[in-house]
């Protein structure tokens, strides 16, 4: 039996992000932590899209057999407003 491939794609997204717990901050510290910003790049397989939502796995295994549920693994869930960039990508698998 093939598997079918999800499609996989290219994301640039700005991530959220936190000082941690530093107690009391000086205003210099928090100066430079709200200038700042995280930006991601990720690429992973496609496995739901909604208006405001992107949901991606990294990993995930189906072996093909009636019945067998398959199973996924780095799991990641995107809001759409934080993303900047995104490219679908082209898999060539080789036999």
């Amino acid at each position: 039996m093939k598997t079918k491939i999800p499609d996989i794609e290219f994301i640039l997204w700005h991530d959220t992000y936190t000082m941690g717990n530093k107690g009391w901050t000086y205003q210099d510290d928090v100066d430079e932590f709200s200038d700042g910003e995280m930006i991601i790049a990720t690429v992973g397989f496609i496995y739901n899209e909604t208006d405001d939502w992107l949901t991606l796995f990294g990993d995930y295994h189906n072996l093909g057999e009636e019945g067998f549920d398959p199973r996924y693994n780095r799991l990641l869930k995107i809001p759409k407003g934080c993303i900047i960039k995104r490219r679908k990508l082209r898999l060539k698998l080789k036999k």
